[in-house]
């Protein structure tokens, strides 16, 4: 038979970890009708995990889950019949701890990771930078030249870019 003794307050029903409100409230219900007979979890040093931890430890780590499994073979007298079985988990013991979780590659950003007004490194100039300078370069050769009103400002770029 087994011994049992008082574990604690975190396993009773009113301390029973939940992590939806649905279940919060139906603990709330049962604290005082139903009390809880946990099947012992181990870790892989063989001491005991509080409830508050099952889903840290155990999710994604690989155990090996005792149980007793019973046989009842029912039938009418006939000869016909059926089978039941039944099965009852009394341990659960992590073989193996579960893999640290892998940070995950980022996607592309539409917002940038590093700041564009902070960087203390000079930066190379891209394709748009290229642009605006050929463009405030172009409207300054318009305005001082004084080009005639009926070139327009994109033939003038075009001009003086290539």
């Amino acid at each position: 038979m087994m011994m049992m003794v008082n574990l604690g307050p975190e396993f009773k029903i009113a301390n029973w970890p939940c992590w939806t409100d649905e279940a919060k409230k139906a603990i709330k219900d049962m604290v005082d009708t139903h009390d809880v007979f946990p099947i012992p979890v181990y870790g892989h040093d063989d001491q005991l995990i509080h409830p508050s931890l099952y889903r840290t430890i155990l999710q994604g780590a690989t155990v090996k889950v005792y149980f007793s499994l019973r046989h009842w073979a029912i039938s009418k007298g006939d000869g016909a019949g059926m089978d039941a079985y039944s099965a009852d988990a009394f341990a659960i013991h992590v073989v193996k701890p579960a893999p640290p979780p892998t940070p995950s590659t980022p996607q592309k950003c539409k917002i940038s990771t590093a700041s564009p007004v902070s960087s203390p490194k000079k930066r190379r100039l891209g394709g748009m930078s290229y642009f605006i300078i050929g463009f405030v370069f172009a409207l300054l050769i318009a305005v001082f030249t004084k080009l005639d009103r009926r070139v327009s400002f994109a033939a003038a770029l075009t001009r003086h870019i290539h």
